[in-house]
């Protein structure tokens, strides 16, 4: 009972939220909107353990277009992506709600976007008719070195460890992100792809980057 009350009290502090199909506000229609916000909200997030480094995605929270499951509607709202849940987080001083990826196609960003497969949410890096890039990001715990009896034990501490995989004929396929790995996805190009990567100064771990290796080839992918 006491959830739903703060869940009514985040929505009444956050009538700016808008819905983006027909640019219809929702600052007048707050039980509809309710009805949205609860429906694509799983639940409070677990509370912080003590370890270093960075969980989020972002500095700050960042505005995005929510895209809803199964029809074109969205809402807009400030969010941030944990790394370490794997889930986006709607955050309120009093709270924080994560977003549950089965009632939500993708969250927009300016400059990123975040798409969901299988119940996981995953950075699109690009896509077209015959597959599409995903970048699964995560972090793992890494304990540092230190002298016993000279430095302080150190806390755990956070280090981003993303996955890549390609999406192609329903099937997921998880690759390692090195030149390497790259040249060898495309078959019977791999002098091509060498040479592009050589003579357009492609940084492989730059997103950008790599969506034009994969954009320029989209017909040779393996």
């Amino acid at each position: 009972m006491g959830f739903q009350k703060s869940l009514v009290c985040f929505i009444l502090l956050s009538s700016f939220f808008t819905f983006s199909q027909n640019n219809i506000n929702f600052t007048n229609q707050l039980p509809e909107f309710q009805r949205i916000v609860t429906d694509i909200v799983k639940g409070k997030s677990k509370k912080n353990i003590e370890i270093d480094g960075n969980r989020y995605y972002f500095k700050k929270n960042t505005k995005a277009k929510i895209i809803l499951r199964g029809n074109k509607n969205s809402i807009t709202a400030p969010v941030n992506y944990n790394y370490v849940d794997q889930v986006f987080e709607m955050v309120n001083k009093d709270m924080i709600l994560e977003l549950d990826p089965s009632k939500i196609d993708g969250v927009q960003f300016e400059d990123d976007y975040f798409t969901v497969y299988n119940g996981t949410f995953y950075k699109l890096i690009t896509e077209n008719e015959n597959f599409s890039v995903l970048k699964f990001v995560s972090v793992v715990l890494v304990k540092p070195d230190y002298v016993p009896g000279i430095e302080d034990k150190p806390n755990l501490r956070y280090r981003r460890d993303d996955q890549m995989f390609t999406l192609k004929n329903g099937k997921l396929r998880k690759f390692k992100l090195n030149k390497k790995t790259i040249i060898s996805l495309f078959k019977n190009k791999e002098s091509e792809v060498k040479k592009y990567l050589k003579s357009n100064k492609i940084s492989i771990r730059n997103d950008d980057d790599l969506k034009l290796v994969f954009d320029n080839f989209k017909n040779d992918l393996r």
